[in-house]
């Protein structure tokens, strides 16, 4: 026997007041448990906690800003070879997608066209500006907006025009 004491070949050394059940004695009743043996004289250990902070709730300052409208592009004449993703891809470049759809036929086929839901008026006339005529395999790409959506972007290009010239007339009159 060696001193201190170790466990049977095989059965892990366990340190500081832990004890080891063999697999199986959770098994059996409590009645027929043997007692666990634990040493005398080593004191338990309780760790200290700090007091959780509490968090911080960033607020998002509020505008006066409106949010701008979702505006729909109608993007047609894809060729048959472009994949979807693809397509998917180049429209996210222009701004941020909210939905893109290409159309499916009856029999599950991708069509030549499809509709993007952009976030803001300024990725819609992104895109039509950078992919309308955009050549891709033998077709070039149509991409365009309805009547309701044009004027919704002539609406928008003029008030935009209008807040860039009001910080320009203001340093010209602080000049003065």
């Amino acid at each position: 026997m060696s001193f201190p004491p170790r466990p049977p070949y095989g059965m892990p050394m366990m340190q500081g007041g832990f004890s080891f059940t063999p697999m199986g004695m959770n098994m059996m009743p409590m009645q027929m448990m043997p007692p666990v043996m634990r040493p005398v004289g080593i004191t338990q250990v309780i760790p200290q906690h700090k007091p959780m902070k509490k968090p911080l709730i960033q607020e998002i300052p509020k505008t006066n800003e409106e949010k701008p409208p979702v505006t729909t592009v109608f993007v047609g004449n894809i060729s048959e070879r472009a994949p979807d993703l693809m397509i998917k891809s180049m429209l996210q470049r222009c701004g941020n997608v909210l939905s893109w759809k290409r159309v499916q036929g009856a029999s599950g086929k991708l069509q030549a066209f499809g509709f993007c839901e952009y976030e803001s008026p300024d990725s819609t006339l992104r895109c039509i500006r950078l992919l309308n005529e955009w050549a891709i395999g033998e077709k070039k790409l149509v991409v365009k907006v309805d009547a309701k959506t044009k004027t919704l972007l002539d609406e928008y290009l003029k008030k935009k025009k209008e807040k860039e010239a009001k910080p320009e007339a203001e340093e010209k009159k602080a000049d003065d």
